[in-house]
């Protein structure tokens, strides 16, 4: 950990290919805070997860399936485990870079890691 850095306030943000791999790193540790999923595709074991997660879809998106999506989601709740979604009407691939989605995007991020991770301060 480098000086200065909350041990404690530690968020990861996954978009895509990295959302899938965000998600690989938080089936196997378990000290960060909270990560966010921003279209995110592929299938995964949710067992081990402990950290809150929150999942961004697209109804449109044309790279990760909205319906592969929703199951991610609907197997983190089976499971217990903290999870918050939204997803967008017509919302294409990687929301935080379509100028229709982007700015809500990126607010419900800002939100989601204010309340994750130790309330912000």
């Amino acid at each position: 950990m480098q000086p200065g850095v909350r041990a404690d306030a530690v968020g990861l943000y996954g978009m895509s290919g990295g959302a899938s791999r965000a998600l690989d790193l938080l089936a196997i540790r378990h000290d960060i805070g909270a990560a966010v999923l921003d279209s995110w595709g592929g299938a995964s074991n949710v067992s081990t997860i402990t950290t809150p997660i929150l999942v961004l879809a697209g109804t449109a998106d044309e790279y990760a399936s909205f319906t592969d999506q929703k199951n991610l989601v609907e197997a983190l709740e089976r499971d217990s485990k903290q999870v918050e979604w939204h997803y967008y009407q017509g919302g294409r691939h990687t929301l935080i870079l379509d100028p229709t989605s982007k700015a809500d995007a990126i607010k419900r991020i800002i939100d989601f890691f204010k309340r994750r991770l130790n309330g912000g301060s």
